[in-house]
C-alpha cells in the first residue's frame, strides 16, 4: 500500500450506492474494503472491478447484523493495513406497510440493519481511529430520517435513530480528529424499492390494495424523479475531500426542496402540504 493511500470500509456493496461508492473511492486511490452480507452477491461488483482493473478493491464478507462478522472483518483490515481512515455505513433495506400490519419483529429487524448495524461497525473501527487521531465516518441516511413518511415507519424510525446517533457522535468526538457526516438522498434509482419488504399478513383487503398501489406508484416516481446511485457516491467522495465537512448533506433537488419546505413551514402547514403531495403522487397516471 502506498503511503498516500487511505483505507476505506464501505458496507452494503452488492449494488446501488455502496457499489458505486466503492468504485469511486478506488478510482481516487483509496484502498477499499467492500463489504457484503454474503459473498454470493458479489457478481455485480466483481464485474466492475474486472472491467475497470481496480486491484485496490477487496470484496469481503461483512454482515452488519452480526457482531462476529463485523469484528472479524475490521480486525483483519487493521492487521493488513494498520489503519482505517474512512467508514461509509450504507447497508440497509426498507419495510413498508401500515403500522397495524407490521409486527414488532419486523420493526426490530429493520433496526438491526438500519441502526444497530452501523453502530456495530462504528464501535469496531473507533478504537483504531482514536489511536491514529483521525477518521471519517459517513452514515448514509435519507430524507425519511428527517421527515416521517406514511407506510414506511420502520425505515423512517431507523433513519431518525441513525441521524441522532450521527449528530451525537459528531459532538462527542469533537477534538479527536474523527468527523461524522450524514448523507441524505430522497429517491435513488437503485434496487432498494424492488428489495422492499412487506407485511406477511394484512388486517384488511383495503390495506393490501393500498400497499400494492404504492409499489406501482413508487416505481413511477423513481423513474421520474430519482437520482442515480453514482450521484450519491460522488457526493460522498466530495465530502471526504472537505477539510471541515458539515453535519448533513442533502443530495438531489427533491431532497433539498423537501427540507427547505420543512424548515420554512410550521409542522401543521408541512403536514397538510406533504399529505397533499403524497395523494397527488398516488393518483398520477
Amino acid at each position: 500500500m502506498s503511503d498516500l493511500q487511505k483505507v476505506a470500509i464501505v458496507t452494503g456493496c452488492s449494488s446501488g450506492i455502496g457499489l458505486q461508492t466503492s468504485i469511486k473511492l478506488a478510482e481516487n486511490n483509496y484502498v477499499v474494503y467492500a463489504g457484503l452480507r454474503s459473498l454470493s452477491s458479489s457478481h455485480n461488483l466483481d464485474h466492475l472491478i474486472q472491467d475497470k482493473n481496480l486491484t485496490n478493491i477487496h470484496v469481503i464478507e461483512l454482515d452488519v447484523s452480526k457482531d462476529d462478522s463485523v469484528n472479524n472483518a475490521v480486525s483483519n483490515i487493521i492487521q493488513e493495513n494498520g489503519q482505517i481512515d474512512v467508514l461509509v455505513n450504507n447497508a440497509g433495506y426498507g419495510v413498508m406497510g401500515h403500522i397495524e400490519d407490521l409486527s414488532v419483529q419486523e420493526f426490530t429487524e429493520q433496526f438491526q440493519t438500519g441502526f444497530f448495524g452501523p453502530l456495530r461497525v462504528i464501535k469496531a473501527v473507533l478504537p483504531q481511529m482514536k489511536k491514529q487521531n483521525s477518521g471519517r465516518i459517513v452514515n448514509v441516511s435519507a430524507i425519511v430520517g428527517r421527515i416521517g413518511v406514511q407506510f414506511a415507519s420502520p425505515l423512517s424510525c431507523s433513519k431518525f435513530a441513525l441521524e441522532g446517533l450521527s449528530e451525537s457522535m459528531r459532538y462527542e468526538l469533537r477534538g479527536t480528529g474523527i468527523i461524522t457526516t450524514v448523507i441524505e438522498p430522497a429517491i435513488v434509482k437503485t434496487r432498494f424499492n424492488q428489495n422492499m419488504k412487506y407485511p406477511e399478513k394484512f388486517t384488511s383487503e383495503e390495506n393490501k390494495q393500498l400497499i400494492e398501489k404504492m409499489k406501482t406508484q413508487a416505481e413511477k416516481m423513481i423513474d421520474r424523479a430519482g437520482i442515480s446511485a453514482s450521484e450519491v457516491a460522488q457526493k460522498i467522495l466530495d465530502v471526504l475531500g472537505e477539510d471541515n465537512p458539515k453535519v448533513r448533506y442533502a443530495v438531489g433537488d427533491m431532497a433539498h426542496a423537501l427540507l427547505d419546505e420543512k424548515l420554512e413551514k410550521t409542522d401543521e402547514e408541512f403536514e397538510d402540504s406533504f399529505i397533499k403531495t403524497f395523494e397527488q403522487a398516488m393518483n398520477e397516471e
